[in-house]
């Protein structure tokens, strides 16, 4: 369930349902500390204040008694005086009654007390009387009644006023023990609540933490395979918050990478540029760069094969344009360029050479330097050369000796080779065969001349 849950509603539910734990425990306990708040306030308010109330009545009475007692033989300025005091402890028994009345606890309190009040009251009555007749100096009435008093109206009070301080203190003591299991019932469900509301913070938590840690620690490894160039691991994680969304989106580049990407750069390796990438959207850098590489090697090859055809068709003066490309690119065409420029150069000088030889126009020898076969080619047209300016030098020397008569010049063919030294040696045969009969006739005619006439001629020649 977790993993439907979006991260953001995950953290928060996860510290809302912390807080509403922590509400509960709070509430449980704030209801509970007034629960003891309002049994301590009844223990005071019903049952402490009584209580002193209580003993109030007790010493403002017994107070009262004694004094009476003591006016039986007292003078008149001390009965006076206890008159006075007589008063006041009344008035502080009667503040006390009303304090008491606001403390009822129960009917039967009420009741007890109102029983006792009345019997407070009947001895006010008879102690009236006493004083009366104390004041009346009735020493022998005064004594009689006293004594009837004290075995009877004060003795009734008494009684009732201990059974009354008995009563609240017997209520107080419940009250007390009421108060005792209260707190420790509070203390044992604000225990229990904290233990629970601890235990499910620390499952949520723990959980909240491993539905986060554990994938993005899968993701964290996959990066690192990643960053190694190793393409291979995929997450498959089955979740519809944001880590599913971040592990779809990273099996999905990684499988771009794998079987696009780094596919077609395989096959651009091989030599195969015929695959075309189509970019995300507009904010795409990888396929569009992968698309300008293929482009490049695609344009490359265009330039290649232009070169190639041009080459066929003999236009060796076809060049590729360097200036269409960047960087290495242009580089490998202005090296291509320069390559055919230092190949068909030399060839150009060639084909230039031969064709002016062949016109009979001899050149003089090529001085420019050259590497490697295109310099054989240098020294073989320079030998060209040579061997012709060999024929016409010889032919010069051949047609001066014949306009000076020198008929028996002829050219040396051994300084020439191959076919060259046939030419040399077909034309000095073909001046023998030409000037030999010449020779004949002038020889035969210088004879005749002299009168010496030869034999006939007996050699045969043709034509």
């Amino acid at each position: 369930m977790l993993n439907r849950i979006k991260i953001g509603p995950k953290l928060i539910g996860g510290f809302i349902i912390v807080a509403i734990i922590a509400a509960v425990i709070g509430a449980i306990g704030i209801s509970n500390l007034k629960t003891l708040d309002n049994a301590d306030t009844l223990l005071y308010e019903k049952m402490t204040v009584p209580l002193v109330a209580v003993n109030m009545f007790t010493t403002e009475f017994l107070w009262e008694w004694a004094d009476i007692s003591e006016a039986i033989f007292a003078g008149k300025d001390r009965v006076k005086e206890i008159e006075k005091n007589i008063v006041g402890y009344r008035k502080i028994f009667a503040e006390n009654v009303e304090i008491y009345k606001k403390t009822f606890i129960s009917k039967e309190d009420e009741e007890a007390f109102n029983k006792y009040h009345e019997s407070v009251k009947n001895y006010y009555v008879k102690a009236d009387d006493l004083m009366g007749l104390i004041k009346e100096e009735k020493k022998e009435a005064a004594i009689a009644l006293y004594s009837s008093m004290n075995g009877k109206e004060v003795k009734i009070a008494d009684d009732l006023n201990t059974a009354l301080a008995d009563e609240n203190e017997k209520a107080a003591k419940e009250q007390s023990d009421n108060n005792s299991k209260t707190a420790n019932t509070a203390n044992l469900i604000i225990t229990v609540s904290l233990i629970i509301g601890v235990l499910l913070a620390i499952i949520i938590g723990i959980l909240l933490t491993v539905s986060i840690t554990k994938p993005l620690g899968k993701g964290v490894t996959m990066m690192q395979e990643l960053a190694k160039g190793h393409l291979g691991m995929r997450l498959n994680m089955n979740r519809q918050d944001e880590i599913g969304i971040l592990a779809a989106s990273m099996d999905g580049y990684s499988d771009d990478l794998q079987k696009v990407i780094v596919a077609t750069l395989q096959k651009i390796a091989e030599g195969d540029v015929s695959t075309d990438v189509t970019a995300k959207d507009n904010q795409d850098e990888i396929v569009p760069a992968l698309k300008r590489l293929t482009d490049s090697i695609r344009n490359m090859g265009a330039e290649a094969a232009m070169l190639r055809k041009a080459a066929v068709e003999g236009k060796l003066a076809t060049r590729g344009n360097a200036a269409n490309y960047k960087g290495a690119y242009k580089d490998i065409v202005q090296g291509v360029n320069d390559t055919l420029d230092a190949v068909i150069g030399p060839l150009n000088v060639a084909a230039e050479f031969v064709d002016r030889i062949s016109k009979g126009d001899i050149p003089k020898k090529i001085t420019d330097s050259y590497n490697g076969d295109f310099n054989e080619i240098k020294n073989n047209l320079n030998q060209c050369i040579d061997a012709v300016n060999g024929l016409v030098n010889d032919a010069g020397v051949l047609s001066k000796a014949a306009i000076e008569g020198k008929l028996a010049t002829r050219a040396d063919a051994s300084k020439h080779q191959g076919d060259f030294r046939k030419i040399v040696q077909g034309v000095d045969d073909c001046l023998d065969a030409v000037i030999g009969p010449l020779n004949v006739a002038a020889e035969f005619v210088d004879r005749i001349s002299k009168g010496d006439i030869p034999k006939k001629i007996t050699d045969s020649y043709n034509g």
